[in-house]
């Protein structure tokens, strides 16, 4: 290094400029001679590579930000304008500066100020920067300033000679921003400098309102005596409720001497934060109190204590009768501050009756809460007897929601509900009113659950005249509302009293089955010595000892001691009747068992079978317990009853049984001409919906040549397809519209045909496997797939020829090869025999085993989940569907190109559409030669449509199967009722 220092500054210069930034940076650190000599031309050298690689001062904000200000300085010379925005932040390398959202361009000045650099702020106004330019935002230096809280920064822009009256947007000033953002040093340095030199808008933005709100007195004062004539009373006026919401009395009265006005809107807010001593100093500074706010509404309208009131009424006695919106300020009250029995509401309540108006405004006729409901929904019983001593019309009116105060005083949940009740009853309520739920009084009652009062409510109401048995059509009755919160002793006085005992509810259910499904067993004896049908079925076809076995079970812990009891309950003798249902041995641990006792031993059909799933309560402990074994097997680690309630604590889990346990019904007791039914109807109409899309596919499927290569087609004489939707523009373009149902009436009769036999015979190989031996039964996902793989390959050789002739038709043109379905049976029969009808039939069993067998079984595994989703309309079978068509349809589709293109061979093999289709003899020639022409990805032509129709095909055949066999299950029941 020392040789260096020998060499001339000149030949020092022309090093430089070979070497890169960082070399000369490190230079300039060994030498004070070096440095003195190469400064210059490392600043030249960093602005032109700055200039040329990023077109912007890099360098010179890495000196900033460094805190270098003498390489700044250098910098900043060779900038050739200071003042333009040049900064550009989604460009900047490697420095982030905390800028606004939006804002992609900013000053030098701008920069610095940002960072908080008050020293290169002031060299930059030394070198006279213009302190006004903007940003790409339209901020100043000294908007950033402030927002970013740079107090030393502000100092020296204020000093600089910055506008402090610079607006940002209408009337954003740095003041205001300084008072948004609680930056009270800088604001008072503003202030100082004549910040708050500019009139602007009244409102929350203005500077005084904002100044208030940090209950500061001498910020305040210095606001207001430094530029006191840019604040007229507007403004004034408009802050005073803000001071009023800080409760700062000297601050209020500050801005009422400095000349703001009381206005009601004051008032008001006084009022609702209930500050006596501001209510009385806007009182004395000349409020009026009959004055009206904004809404409509007076002072009164806003008050929240007795207090506060008497003040209001000492400056208007008739303050009371003056409504907003036909409104009294007691409903006001009510709705803003019904705080059930605090004191002090109901005296100012019963104090703002007392001085409001008597009768009702003629004009006031709309349905609302008021204030005889907000009291019978709270049970203040004071503000009751008042209202109908002083406003007795209010017993008729009816809420928003349609109804009485009797409604609302027969759901309440106050000590005084009773008493509450009587007064409206005795005032003439109609009891017989419904709301716009169906809800009259009596079914009110249970609307909040159980409660100790709600037998008693409910008997003095039906003693005073209200229908046991109103409700609307279809809906439940009270009693079932009372049976639904296990209320044994509210059904009880129900059923003394006329209810009727045989009503349904909307799924079919009657309050014997709701007595037995939330565990009533007092409630079933008591129907039962009634009359009531015992064995009577719901909607699903459960009758009261189905719900109470389901609901039992999920509730008891000890669930195979359960079931145990329950098979002990139901196999006794009828000589046992004489039983009490509610001994020990019944009652053990769960109320269910006394309820499946009482039905048992009162005369129940234990051999009544659930018409869903044609299963009699003995059936159903079988099945309970076996699904409940099978759903241990699978998940605990035993099948001991200990062991098994370990890995089942919650009630979904159970529910996951139940769900399996009414899906395994469901296959094996629908009956066999449902399931045939079902899947043909559900092949007809998918094979309608898909055939455009069938009939594209097998055209690309018979289509040899490359479509990435030109000249493989260059001789076709028939049409070339290069993708689905241009496939499918040209055969409505070349043959019409019914062009994309050619082969529509054999793929119709094969859909028809293969849709039955596939679900009867998977249903069929399914119920066999069910039989094995528990020891050898295979997985469920096992047993899915050998049974769609046996269902899909008897289907297909049953239905093959309906396939090929689709195929034939489907790759036809305009040259018509076969007139009619007829002639083309003939024809192949005459030219080919009958193996002709059965080409390809072993590239499409190959095909649709594996296919088949992938699809059952992803199904199977897919619907579980997916149903459990609740989704609308049954869709979770359709998107199960889905899932399964894909992922099975894109394993096989090889096999399926083949199928197509062996089910063309034959005398009129080069007579088709395409005319080029080659002699294939057999299903590994044919996989040879097409990947021979097209590689392996020609295995895949066709894929694409293919898998765009199997995805809605499959999910319209299996969303039609499930809902048809549901519709035919439910046509074939036989309700008992």
């Amino acid at each position: 290094m020392a040789s260096l220092d020998l060499l001339p500054t000149e030949l020092l210069n022309l090093i430089a400029q070979k070497l890169h930034v960082e070399h000369i940076s490190n230079l300039l650190r060994t030498s004070k001679r070096l440095y003195n000599a190469l400064n210059d031309e490392l600043y030249r050298e960093a602005s032109r590579r700055d200039n040329d690689e990023y077109g912007q001062p890099v360098s010179l904000i890495h000196a900033a930000s460094f805190g270098e200000p003498a390489s700044f300085d250098g910098l900043l010379s060779r900038v050739k304008d200071i003042n333009s925005p040049i900064v550009d932040l989604e460009g900047y390398p490697s420095y982030r500066l905390p800028i606004s959202k939006g804002v992609t361009r900013i000053t030098i000045l701008q920069a610095v100020s940002a960072m908080g650099k008050e020293n290169l702020v002031e060299l930059l106004i030394a070198k006279g920067v213009d302190t006004e330019v903007r940003d790409n935002g339209q901020q100043t230096a000294l908007h950033l300033a402030v927002i970013l809280k740079q107090t030393a920064v502000v100092k020296s822009l204020i000093e600089g000679g910055a506008n402090v009256l610079a607006l940002h947007g209408a009337q954003n000033t740095a003041l205001v921003y300084a008072l948004q953002y609680g930056s009270l040093a800088i604001a008072r340095m503003l202030i100082a400098a004549g910040g708050a030199n500019v009139e602007l808008p009244a409102g929350p933005s203005n500077p005084v309102s904002q100044t208030v709100a940090y209950m500061d007195l001498s910020l305040v004062k210095q606001l207001l005596e430094t530029s006191s004539a840019f604040f007229p009373e507007p403004c004034l006026t408009d802050a005073l409720p803000s001071a009023i919401k800080t409760g700062n009395v000297d601050i209020i009265q500050y801005l009422l001497d400095a000349g703001a006005k009381a206005t009601p809107d004051a008032l008001s807010e006084a009022c609702a934060a209930d500050n006596l001593p501001v209510i009385k100093l806007l009182i004395q500074a000349g409020a009026n109190v009959r004055g009206r706010q904004r809404t409509g509404a007076t002072a009164l309208h806003s008050v929240c204590s007795f207090e506060a009131a008497k003040l209001l009424f000492n400056e208007a006695p008739d303050l009371g009768r003056l409504l907003a919106a036909h409104q009294p300020a007691v409903e006001h009250v009510y709705r803003t501050y019904s705080l059930n029995q605090n004191l002090d509401i109901i005296l100012l309540v019963l104090f703002l009756l007392w001085k409001g108006p008597r009768d009702q405004d003629p004009e006031d006729s709309g349905n609302r809460m008021r204030a005889i409901h907000y009291a019978a929904q709270y049970g203040h019983e004071a503000v009751l007897r008042s209202i109908l001593a002083q406003q007795k019309w209010q017993v008729s009116t009816l809420s928003c929601t349609g109804a009485t105060a009797l409604h609302y005083a027969a759901a309440s949940t106050s000590e005084s509900r009773l008493n509450c009740v009587r007064l409206l009853v005795e005032g003439g309520v109609d009891m017989a009113v419904m709301d716009q739920l169906g809800n009259t009084a009596l079914k009110s009652v249970f609307l909040n659950g159980y409660h100790p009062l709600n037998a008693t409510v409910a008997e003095y109401l039906v003693r005073a005249g209200a229908n046991p048995s109103q409700r609307q059509q279809n809906d439940k009755s009270p009693l079932h509302d009372a049976l639904y919160h296990s209320d044994s002793e509210s059904a009880l006085v129900l059923i003394q009293a006329g209810a009727d005992i045989s009503a349904m509810d909307p799924c079919g259910m009657q309050p014997l089955h709701f007595a037995a499904l939330f565990g009533c067993a007092d409630i079933v004896t008591e129907l039962a010595q009634r009359g009531v049908n015992l064995s009577a079925r719901d909607n699903r076809g459960y009758t009261p000892l189905h719900l109470a076995i389901s609901q039992g079970f999920e509730k008891y812990r000890n669930r195979e001691d359960f079931l145990v009891s329950v098979e002990r309950v139901i196999t006794r003798k009828y000589s046992h009747a004489h039983t009490s249902h509610a001994d020990p041995e019944a009652l053990r641990g769960s109320r269910y068992l006394a309820v499946i006792k009482a039905l048992c031993y009162t005369g129940a059909n234990i051999n009544a079978q659930a018409t869903s799933m044609n299963l009699s309560p003995a059936d159903f402990v079988g099945m309970q317990r076996f699904c409940w074994n099978g759903f241990a097997r699978n998940e605990g680690p035993s099948t001991e009853t200990e062991q098994v309630d370990e890995t089942l604590q919650s009630a979904d889990e159970v529910r996951k049984i139940w769900w399996k346990l009414a899906e395994y019904l469901n296959w094996q007791r629908g009956q066999r001409y449902q399931v045939v039914a079902a899947g043909a109807i559900a092949g007809l109409v998918s094979r309608f919906c898909v055939a455009p899309l069938d009939v594209v596919k097998i055209r690309l499927q018979l289509q040899i040549h490359s479509l990435s290569d030109p000249l493989s087609h260059r001789h076709i004489h028939g049409p070339v397809y290069k993708g689905t939707i241009s496939t499918l523009k040209a055969i409505v373009r070349e043959e019409g519209i019914t062009g994309l149902w050619k082969g529509n009436i054999p793929a119709e009769l094969l859909y028809v045909f293969y849709g039955g036999i596939q679900f009867t015979t998977y249903r069929t190989v399914t119920q066999a496997l069910h039989t094995l031996p528990t020891a050898h039964r295979l997985p469920q996902p096992a047993e899915s797939f050998l049974s769609g793989a046996v269902a899909g390959g008897i289907a297909t050789l049953t239905t093959y020829p309906f396939d090929l002739l689709r195929t034939r038709f489907a790759a036809q043109g305009n040259i018509k090869i076969y007139p009619s379905l007829l002639s083309a049976v003939r024809t192949i029969h005459s030219h080919e025999g009958y193996p002709g009808f059965f080409r390809g039939a072993s590239a499409a069993v190959a095909q649709i085993v594996p296919y088949m067998g992938l699809f059952f079984a992803t199904y199977e595994s897919v619907r579980v989940p997916v149903a459990q989703l609740e989704l609308p309309f049954g869709s979770g079978d359709a998107t199960a569907g889905v899932i399964a068509s894909v992922l099975a349809k894109t394993g096989v589709f090889p096999l399926d190109l083949v199928r197509k293109r062996l089910q063309v061979q034959g005398p009129t093999r080069s007579r088709y559409i395409h005319q080029n289709i080659p002699e294939y003899s057999g299903v590994w020639s044919t996989i040879k030669s097409v990947v021979r022409d097209g590689g392996v990805r020609g295995l895949y032509r066709g894929l694409t449509v293919s898998l765009i129709k199997a995805a809605p095909a499959s999910a319209v055949t299996m969303w039609t199967y499930e809902r048809v066999l549901k519709t035919l299950k439910e046509m074939n029941a036989d309700p008992v009722r």
